[in-house]
């Protein structure tokens, strides 16, 4: 086992001679030193593993001497003395010493003060090492931290978390609940999950938090107490960002309901459709009257119909790539296309955020006003509203009862002549959702009715 290295300064030959050869004894390494600024050198050099230090000497005093090498250096001072007042009591606090020794001094007291004081500082060291060591992993985790005390203070927040929220740790070490990454809609629920955690431990939970910018963000919590002498000091809780998992799980399930959607429609209006078809041929093998054959006929060409508003909605469930930007006259430009009977008036331009349904989106309203409104004759107004791009379709048609504008973006509401699913303007509503937009009818003057289409553009 090596030696623990001993640095004596001390400016009496013969005391520091006595000294050394008393550790010697002890089984230390010791060396001698007669002024505090030979001691400063010497620390930096051997780094001894204990100080004995003078108070008065020469030049530089122990207490400066000692106060350079604690700095720097953060090696245990022990001071030996044949006086200490308390003034100079005082003025050695600021060192930190481990000990004094009262000269003229005993081996019986010499040797249990030097060891004390390497046990302590052996301790000591080792907390340090184990502070430093679980600070690095808090900073250094790729995962949000936190940890929150008794009263519900942040205590701790790693960089990783504010990366996250934007928030710093200045504006949150000190913060108690209510915390400013919390949200308004679930602050109830939130504060009830943390109150649980603090109560029964251990918890796994999903919560909807929001940035310092107000952007909306999932995590999930891992979150356990910390204990000490078997009583709760601290909450510990790691975040793990969860916001992709769970856009691709609602996705998932608004995939799911258009496919339940599917399946309805195909059930009920296909059904009907062929058992009306199959009627009318059974009647015709009876009564060969032309007018059976077409209404047969019509209802062949509604199912087509209907097959290809299916194939419509499957574009939109398979286009959840992310959104794009489109230029709105170029989409309007080609939908207009299809319609060369009815006359268009198209003002303004915009960018905005959609996928390759917006072209559906559109035509659905034009087929709309088209087939149910009876129009000839349409307007279209492209503006800004803030961070979104607003789009007017107005249209000089028969219009919109009242009574049925909550209905018509259901998904099997009918009305008009021409009944129908109502599939076409329900594709609109789940698009514009999907989009972070909404649409909305209103009363055209003098006639007719105008749809309005909010989407959100480039910042």
């Amino acid at each position: 086992m090596e030696k623990a290295k001993i640095l004596i300064v001390e400016d009496e030959a013969i005391i520091a001679k006595d000294i050394q050869n008393s550790l010697n004894g002890f089984g230390y390494a010791p060396a001698i030193i007669s002024s505090g600024e030979k001691a400063i050198k010497m620390a930096d050099e051997i780094m001894p593993d204990l100080v004995l230090m003078d108070i008065i000497l020469k030049g530089i005093d122990g207490i400066k001497a000692a106060g350079h090498i604690h700095d720097r250096f953060n090696i245990p001072i022990i001071y030996f003395s044949a006086y200490m007042d308390e003034e100079r009591l005082q003025k050695t606090k600021g060192t930190e010493p481990f000990g004094y020794i009262f000269k003229p001094y005993e081996d019986n007291e010499l040797r249990p003060s030097i060891e004390m004081a390497l046990q302590r500082d052996k301790r000591e060291k080792a907390l340090r090492e184990s502070e430093e060591f679980c600070s690095c992993l808090l900073n250094n985790s790729p995962n949000p931290m936190l940890v929150i005390n008794l009263d519900t203070s942040v205590k701790y927040v790693n960089p990783a978390l504010e990366r996250l929220t934007g928030f710093s740790s200045a504006e949150l070490i000190g913060c108690k609940a209510p915390y400013p990454w919390w949200t308004e809609e679930t602050v109830q629920k939130t504060h009830n999950d943390l109150e649980k955690a603090m109560r029964e431990g251990a918890q796994k939970l999903d919560e909807l938090f929001q940035k310092k910018d107000g952007t909306r963000f999932w995590v999930e919590i891992t979150s356990a107490p910390i204990m000490s002498d078997g009583e709760f000091k601290y909450y510990l809780a790691n975040w793990m960002n969860i916001t992709e998992r769970k856009k691709r799980e609602e996705e998932s399930e608004a995939h799911r309901e258009h496919i339940k959607l599917i399946n309805k429609i195909l059930r009920h209006d296909l059904i009907n459709d062929l058992n009306v078809i199959n009627s009318a041929l059974r009647l015709y093998g009876r009564s060969k009257k032309e007018e059976l054959l077409e209404e047969a006929s019509a209802h062949v060409n509604k199912s087509v119909e209907l097959i290809n508003r299916m194939r419509e909605l499957d574009l939109f469930i398979s286009s959840h790539r992310g959104l794009k930007l489109y230029p709105v006259t170029d989409v309007l430009n080609e939908v207009i296309e299809s319609y060369p009977a009815i006359a268009f008036n198209i003002e303004g331009e915009g960018q905005v955020l959609a996928d390759e349904s917006l072209n559906s989106v559109i035509d659905n309203i034009i087929s709309n006003a088209v087939v149910h409104g009876k129009t000839d004759k349409i307007d279209i107004k492209i503006g800004e509203r803030g961070e979104y791009c607003e789009i007017k379709i107005a249209d000089y048609g028969v219009g919109i009862p009242e009574e049925i504008k909550a209905k018509i973006f259901e998904e099997r509401f009918a009305y008009g002549e021409t009944g129908g699913t109502g599939f076409g303007l329900h594709i609109v509503k789940k698009a514009m959702e999907t989009y972070g937009g909404h649409v909305r009818v209103e009363e055209n003057t003098p006639r007719g009715a105008v749809f309005v289409l909010i989407l959100r553009k480039l910042r």
